[in-house]
């Protein structure tokens, strides 16, 4: 599938941004985060594409499942290491799922949700696109460092953004 290709350039992008910090950077508490730092918003997009992988075998996703692992927000090696072995699993074929979520904060009955792994794949490359964007302001807020321009962006607005240049020359 063309879109996984995206998915891995994501991937690499964030990938690229950690090794630019150090591991003080990257477990410092940010205000303009609401005092999260980068290793728990990395944390969170790979514990979610673990819980795809690990759902891709038994068919059920369970999104609300996540470790919340400190190793992997404490350390920028662990973080770095995790998606790196993301990368080597994402390449499947596409089959159904169930997506099992709790909408309610005070019920714990789970509502079930058909879906599929490119679907899946590709919220979860969206999601990550969300949180880069808000690691895009730490990296900025705590090094100075401006990572690339389209860090943090959806290729639709890329699209859209370059089609505007185009149309205006």
């Amino acid at each position: 599938m063309l879109f996984q290709h995206s998915v891995n350039k994501i991937i690499n992008q964030l990938v690229d941004s950690l090794q630019l910090l150090s591991n003080e950077q990257y477990c410092r508490k940010i205000p303009a985060l609401s005092h999260f730092s980068i290793g728990q918003h990395v944390r969170h997009i790979i514990e979610m594409f673990v819980l795809l992988q690990e759902g891709y075998a038994t068919g059920k996703v369970n999104y609300d499942n996540r470790k919340r692992d400190p190793d992997i927000e404490s350390s920028r090696k662990v973080a770095i290491t995790s998606l790196q072995q993301l990368l080597s699993s994402l390449q499947k074929e596409n089959k159904d799922l169930v997506i099992e979520m709790r909408f309610d904060i005070n019920s714990n009955q789970a509502n079930s949700i058909p879906s599929n792994y490119y679907r899946e794949l590709m919220y979860n490359m969206e999601h990550a696109i969300h949180h880069m964007a808000l690691i895009k302001i730490g990296i900025r807020e705590i090094s100075g460092m401006l990572p690339d321009s389209d860090y943090g962006v959806a290729p639709s607005t890329i699209r859209y953004r370059e089609e505007k240049i185009k149309t205006n020359r």
